[in-house]
């Protein structure tokens, strides 16, 4: 079953394939030519030998290999595939840090080299490890936390691997990361970079949606400046005029109504504030815009009881400059219950 699997996977690959006993064979030149056997003595002779102290999980005399193949050969046209190696043999020991530097090298060298893209993808891999708490070592001896590290790496893979699948899902990675943290701003920025430069493919539908909910997030609530709410609500109808079946599946218009009732409660917190202060014309304007804005709302009708309370109140006072936005310091009445949010 396991040589069946090896063969179906050699096949997608576009891999020769070989019967036992036959030598093993390797790309080169876009053509497919007898690999030289694993031996100490030539470039590739070494280079095979590289790998195959890797597969015998012998990564320590790999590495040696590595380490010494520039200096043995300075003239070879192969010193990529040692450092692809040498980085191979550090991530088998354990040690991410070490391999990242060892394909930076490559990527920084050999920009056409076969095995540019291969080493991005291993970076990849060690970016995703350092996010998800693989510690690095630092001085040889100490362990420590490497999540800017992992961020970093996935920022520059972005950027060495333009519009590729690859970059996609490292600056995805990035998002999501500040997103699972609740840097809701950062988050919505890496999101917004994405839609900017995948739109319409790959994962940008998910893009989309959690660009819109890490601006709602980043809201404080009606007390504060309701310009997230703003962004939040025209990113949501967006979503929902591209992806309609999809927004009702994540409840795109429950986010929608809990957004109106926050502004609702906004613009009635600050009527209630002039109305307590003495300021009744602009008490007056305010309600009268909650029962423009949000007749059907409960702030609607509890702004017609406070016109009637004004109207039966004193005289109306002397005319008044308008009235200027609602401090934060100020203290408006809160809401009896906060909208709830939705769960994504």
């Amino acid at each position: 079953m396991r040589r069946a699997i090896v063969i179906l996977a050699a096949v997608l690959a576009g891999w020769p394939l070989m019967a036992a006993g036959q030598q093993e064979l390797r790309l080169a030149d876009g053509q497919w030519q007898a690999a030289p056997a694993p031996a100490k003595g030539t470039p590739e002779g070494e280079l095979a030998l590289m790998r195959h102290h890797i597969e015998q999980d012998k990564a320590s005399k790999a590495l040696g290999l590595a380490e010494a193949f520039a200096k043995r050969w300075p003239q070879s046209e192969r010193q990529d595939e040692a450092l692809f190696w040498a980085g191979q043999a550090e991530m088998a020991k354990g040690d991410y840090w070490a391999a990242f530097n060892w394909f930076e090298r490559l990527i920084d060298r050999y920009p056409t080299s076969d095995f540019y893209e291969r080493a991005l993808h291993r970076e990849a891999a060690i970016a995703d490890a350092f996010l998800a708490g693989k510690k690095r070592q630092w001085l040889g001896v100490f362990r420590i936390g490497a999540e800017p590290e992992g961020l970093e790496i996935h920022e520059r893979i972005a950027e060495r691997a333009p519009a590729t699948r690859l970059a996609a899902e490292s600056l995805m990675k990035i998002a999501n990361y500040h997103f699972q943290h609740e840097q809701w701003a950062e988050a919505a920025d890496y999101y917004a970079q994405y839609g900017q430069l995948f739109r319409g493919r790959y994962d940008s539908a998910e893009a989309q949606f959690r660009h819109a909910l890490a601006v709602y997030r980043s809201s404080h609530g009606p007390k504060f400046d309701d310009t997230p709410f703003l962004e939040a609500e025209q990113l949501f109808r967006l979503y929902e005029a591209h992806y309609p079946r999809q927004a009702a599946d994540k409840g795109v218009g429950q986010y929608l109504a809990s957004i109106q009732a926050a502004r609702a409660q906004k613009d009635y917190n600050t009527a209630r504030f002039y109305a307590r202060t003495g300021h009744r014309q602009a008490a007056a304007l305010y309600f009268r815009e909650v029962i423009r804005l949000y007749p059907d709302s409960p702030q609607a009708a509890a702004s017609r009881l406070s016109l009637l309370e004004l109207e039966l109140a004193a005289p109306a006072e002397a005319p008044m400059p308008p009235p200027a936005p609602l401090s934060e310091s100020a203290e408006p009445v809160e809401p009896a219950t906060a909208p709830a949010e939705v769960a994504p």
